[in-house]
């Protein structure tokens, strides 16, 4: 949040950023924001179907993990899922890629659940505000192993549009 302030203080000075730089800046997360918002530069320069909504880069130790999250509602166009199963492999080579400290980057799809008039969202009886319908881990190390799960009913929900 502190780098979106600077970025919009920036702009008040003459140095307007890019909407390209606001988002990145809006969406990293974690104990290695700079490497979030520099990762979220590069995966938010191109289009995808599923809107990025977080990257998160996580030091723990020597060890360093990217979790990148996506709306898996209102796609930017259709796709079927072995064309999303596609994109979100590019879009973890691409993670790898352009971020050489990672050992690991693990994307995690989601979908808000209904919440009915009434229901608590928060606190210790909150009902969750959302669930995981596709996730993929993918190492450096064992590039080639890759984890994936489809949530069925999401899946087929992609291939019916098809």
């Amino acid at each position: 949040m502190a780098a979106l302030v600077l970025a919009l203080c920036d702009a008040a000075v003459g140095a307007t950023p890019t909407t390209l730089e606001v988002d990145a800046n809006a969406r990293a997360a974690g104990n290695e924001r700079p490497a979030a918002v520099a990762l979220a530069r590069t995966l938010l320069a191109r289009p995808w179907a599923a809107q990025i909504t977080r990257v998160r880069v996580e030091r723990a130790g020597e060890h360093v993990v990217a979790g990148l999250t996506l709306s898996g509602v209102k796609l930017r166009r259709q796709v079927g899922s072995d064309e999303f199963l596609r994109e979100a492999n590019a879009l973890v080579d691409l993670a790898l890629q352009s971020a050489p400290q990672l050992e690991e980057v693990d994307l995690t799809v989601t979908v808000p659940l209904e919440a009915g008039v009434g229901t608590a969202t928060s606190g210790d009886f909150g009902r969750a505000g959302s669930r995981t319908v596709f996730t993929l881990t993918v190492r450096r190390a064992e590039p080639k192993a890759r984890e994936a799960y489809f949530d069925p009913a999401w899946r087929s929900g992609l291939d019916r549009v098809r």
